[in-house]
């Protein structure tokens, strides 16, 4: 399908690939090793019509079929090329990565963890000042899914995270959060 992408139809697939990106990237850990493989195929079919050579070229080198991924290391790779060329779609991409600490499974929740810290690391300072913090932590949406009525703090959801009952969930938020200095 992405092969016959031109025009209009390009950039509405465009803009349903940055729908699935944070799903897609947190899948490429999952624990399921076919799930894992499905994500690699998918990112080297739709890496091309992002239109980045240097995404494109992280994506051929580091997702290779049958060949383990080292997941924190693409993840840096992969978040600081994110905030340089999509500056527009961080608030998107922390958003995303939120809504999976809620997710049953313990290694997507960790690997969301690890995405938003990573993703928050990469920033400028330009792009601190602009993240909407109010509208991702602060918006009615979080307030419904975590059960908060009120925060200021952008730390809130990395806290609550870190009270996970599984071991993994809570070492691997509390690597993301060492990110957060800048706040």
């Amino acid at each position: 399908m992405a092969s016959v992408c031109e025009g209009h139809s390009r950039e509405s697939f465009v803009e349903q690939i940055f729908s699935s990106l944070t799903t897609l990237t947190l899948h490429l850990n999952d624990p399921v090793d076919s799930v894992r493989e499905s994500c690699k195929t998918c990112f080297q079919s739709i890496a091309p019509l992002l239109n980045q050579p240097p995404l494109l070229e992280l994506i051929k080198e580091s997702l290779q079929p049958k060949i383990s991924l080292p997941y924190a290391e693409f993840i840096s790779d992969f978040c600081k090329i994110l905030v340089e060329q999509y500056p527009y779609k961080i608030n998107f991409f922390i958003m995303n990565c939120i809504i999976f600490f809620k997710n049953p499974v313990p290694e997507l929740r960790a690997n969301a963890a690890t995405v938003a810290g990573y993703l928050i690391f990469n920033l400028t300072e330009e792009q601190i000042n602009g993240l909407s913090k109010e509208h991702i932590l602060n918006g009615k949406y979080f307030r419904l899914f975590f059960n908060i009525k009120y925060t200021k703090m952008f730390f809130v959801a990395f806290i609550i995270l870190l009270k996970d009952s599984n071991p993994e969930v809570r070492c691997r938020v509390s690597e993301a959060m060492h990110f957060m200095y800048k706040f």
